[in-house]
């Protein structure tokens, strides 16, 4: 005999939106510093459950989701929630107004690419140096942002 299982279904949604400090922005080949809030960038999460099967599907307002950043994610829900991780699934809405990330740097040095210019910073020689044309002034950091939306994820 066959029995029903229930589908539950849960939703939030969360703003990634940084208060308080500007943005440069992903997406293009030059540099692009926020200047206000039209419209805040989001995270929403769907969770299902059916039986013994469950999944969590994140959409982030991101031009693109790094490996690095959905195994940080992971790395920070370890523990906290009884759920198979590798159900977790983070996307992207792919928008070209919103954060430019990057990984801290790994063992050789180098951090995940974060926009076009931070590909191309990694074929720069070492004894040159990068001079951003923007003022940064008061803009959240490629690794800071990382970890602002690992956290804001989790």
């Amino acid at each position: 005999m066959k029995t029903e299982s229930p589908v539950r279904i849960g939703w939030a949604e969360q703003s990634i939106t940084p208060e308080n400090k500007k943005l440069s922005l992903r997406g293009q080949f030059y540099e692009r510093i926020s200047e206000y809030v039209e419209t805040p960038i989001t995270v929403t999460a769907l969770a299902l459950q059916c039986g013994e099967g469950s999944m969590i599907i994140c959409s982030c307002d991101l031009t693109s989701v790094e490996a690095e950043l959905v195994d940080r994610v992971r790395e920070l829900l370890k523990g906290k929630i009884d759920f198979p991780l590798e159900r977790l699934i983070v996307n992207c809405t792919h928008t070209h107004t919103s954060h430019t990330y990057s990984a801290p740097k790994n063992d050789d040095g180098k951090t995940s690419s974060g926009n076009a210019l931070g590909i191309l910073r990694k074929f720069i020689p070492d004894d040159m140096v990068y001079k951003p044309l923007v003022d940064t002034t008061g803009v959240l950091d490629p690794e800071e942002a990382f970890e602002f939306l690992a956290v804001l994820v989790d």
